[in-house]
């Protein structure tokens, strides 16, 4: 009885002007008196009846006194719902985008929140109708007025304006309508300028319209909470993507000493890690070495050596180094369970995860780490589970959108069913780089899809302008659809900020060879071979130079034995088998040749090149 009316007092707290919750509770305990007065001569003995009573008196009391009507209650709803998911969207990330637009627009009927027309326009967007999502853009700004004159009394409706007026821009901006992004952006951030979902919205829609200087003076002047451990962690990860590293470190380890349990902390090292392992070792060593007394920065190498199998070891050693000091217990106990999760003592390792579970059931950031666990071990089931918990516990985290959920949902056969989850990372950090070329990779490598993984990388491009594999991977994918003249165009580039990458040169060398274009391509082959001599795709595209190109037969079968003894279980079936059936070619080629009789000719066989 006492949830149900307190959840009635707190949805009307700070509501209306003049109103005072104590005002209302008061009111209440002289309206429960008389009513609990009126049934006295009732033997009243189901508690459910008792319960039901005691809510519509409540009601009554709250709502007959203070006069409010139908549709002010629906606006106190809307002005809820920011943190807890809806029908809306749990249709939006099962698939079924009919039945999500239906409940956006039964949401929009209930209580006039232009918000709900955003998310349709948002689920317009991912199915690709980008004329349907821009005619319901169009709607929220139109329906925007008259939400503006009607709910601008209403508790929270700051935050929710907004996050309107954020899903306008951000949906715009996805649509590449940037012109009209830019013109609503800048003209919202007026209204609001700690408005921070709309301020990341607007650097990553200057970086795509090469508006760097405006980029980083958005970025500059971000509002960060410096109480918050998750803001400046995030704050951090914003400023290493401008490489401001040593302030983005020094962000960072103010985050983690606010909360050594914050997750978002470990994410940034980890998507960093991730995508560039070698920088971060690299950067976080330096760190060491200048100060090695500071544990924040060991326990970051810890987490960057716990992802790879290879330098788990090494992070036992330095959690052991350092355990003695406050170190947090929630990352460290779950970095060595994903250490340990494959040896004997599993027994024993699932009980420290059940112990943290049980302890922290109502911590997304814990159901989150969980669902990593069991999915490193295989237990997809399971992983989706800890994974749904999580996001209902907290809607607003974008590691479950960006990288787990869509890897749970591929490993149980249904990637297509990521989709939305992609989405709703980039609205939550369309800064983030990670993000998009996990999209990019996902469009790319599951779903063969090479307009929209291009789509993605081309983003990702634009928010790290510098990073040259970025466009690398751009140029292979345009190989992939035979679109040679583009993909000649991007290497070039490549090569032009960074001429000392010997793939760069190679991959060029060979399309150069495809379209005929032998001068070229020999030319590239060789720098690619004098920039590494040791690399095995080297050494063997230098093994058919010299064969196809030069009658120095000899040396393009050395070139191709070394490459055959370079290989190792690093590469894949297909570059084995492809090295040993040119350098056995090749010997055959050249063993005819030193024994053939005067005037015979020799068939050169056909050898086949690496990107």
């Amino acid at each position: 009885m006492k949830d149900s009316i307190k959840g009635i007092l707190e949805a009307l707290k700070g509501v209306k002007e003049g109103i005072r919750l104590k005002d209302i509770k008061a009111e209440f305990n002289k309206e429960w008196k008389r009513v609990k007065g009126s049934f006295a001569n009732f033997d009243i003995k189901n508690k459910k009846v008792v319960n039901f009573i005691s809510v519509i008196a409540a009601s009554a009391v709250i709502f007959c006194v203070y006069g409010y009507k139908a549709n002010e209650i629906e606006k106190i709803n809307s002005l809820t719902r920011l943190t807890v998911l809806n029908n809306g969207e749990r249709y939006f990330y099962s698939g079924d985008y009919e039945k999500s637009i239906n409940e956006y627009e039964k949401l929009f009927h209930k209580d006039g929140n232009p918000l709900w027309y955003c998310k349709i326009a948002e689920v317009y967007s991912v199915q690709g109708n980008l004329e349907k999502s821009k005619e319901y853009i169009e709607l929220a700004k139109k329906e925007l007025v008259n939400f503006e004159k009607s709910s601008a009394k209403y508790h929270g409706f700051e935050d929710i304006h907004k996050e309107i007026l954020n899903y306008i821009v951000f949906n715009e901006y996805i649509n590449k309508d940037y012109d009209m992004a830019l013109k609503d952006g800048e003209a919202y951030i007026e209204i609001y300028k700690d408005n921070k979902h709309l301020i990341k919205t607007m650097i990553a829609l200057y970086k795509s319209t090469e508006n760097m200087d405006k980029a980083k003076d958005m970025l500059i002047n971000y509002p960060v909470d410096n109480n918050s451990s998750y803001d400046k962690a995030e704050f951090a990860r914003m400023l290493m993507l401008i490489d401001k590293w040593d302030e983005g470190f020094n962000e960072l380890k103010e985050a983690w000493y606010i909360d050594k349990d914050e997750y978002k902390v470990y994410d940034v090292i980890a998507q960093i890690s991730a995508y560039n392992r070698d920088d971060m070792v690299k950067r976080v060593s330096k760190l060491i070495e200048e100060n090695n007394n500071e544990v924040a920065y060991k326990v970051w190498m810890a987490k960057i050596y716990s992802i790879s199998a290879d330098t788990a070891e090494e992070s036992i050693e330095l959690l052991d180094e350092i355990k003695a000091n406050d170190i947090g217990s929630i990352q460290v106990n779950f970095m060595k369970a994903n250490i340990h999760k494959d040896e004997k003592d599993m027994e024993g390792n699932e009980s420290v995860i059940k112990t943290i579970i049980d302890d922290n059931q109502e911590d997304y950031r814990v159901l989150h780490t969980a669902a990593w666990y069991y999915f490193n071990k295989g237990q997809y089931e399971v992983a989706l589970d800890y994974c749904s918990k999580s996001i209902e516990k907290n809607k607003n985290y974008p590691d479950n959108y960006g990288f787990l959920m869509p890897e749970i949902l591929k490993a149980l056969n249904n990637p297509k069913e990521g989709e939305p989850y992609f989405r709703t990372a980039i609205y939550m950090e369309p800064y983030n780089y990670n993000i998009l070329l996990n999209i990019a990779n996902f469009y790319w490598d599951t779903e063969k899809n090479s307009e929209k993984s291009l789509e993605y990388f081309g983003q990702a491009a634009c928010i790290k302008p510098e990073d040259i594999e970025i466009k690398y991977s751009m140029a292979m994918i345009n190989i992939s659809i035979n679109n040679f003249d583009k993909a000649i165009e991007i290497l070039k580039q490549c090569i032009k900020e960074d001429e000392s990458v010997p793939k760069y040169h190679r991959t060029l060398g060979t399309l150069y060879m495809v379209v005929g274009n032998t001068k070229e391509g020999i030319k590239e082959t060789r720098a690619a071979y004098e920039s590494d001599k040791n690399d095995v795709l080297n050494l063997n595209n230098a093994g058919c130079y010299y064969i196809n190109f030069t009658d120095d037969i000899e040396r393009g079968v050395y070139n191709l034995q070394k490459a055959y003894e370079g290989l190792n279980d690093t590469y894949d079936e297909y570059t084995k088998t492809t090295v040993k059936e040119n350098y056995d070619k090749a010997s055959k080629l050249l063993e005819q040749y030193l024994t053939e009789e005067e005037g015979e000719s020799l068939k050169v066989p056909q050898l086949v090149l690496f990107y």
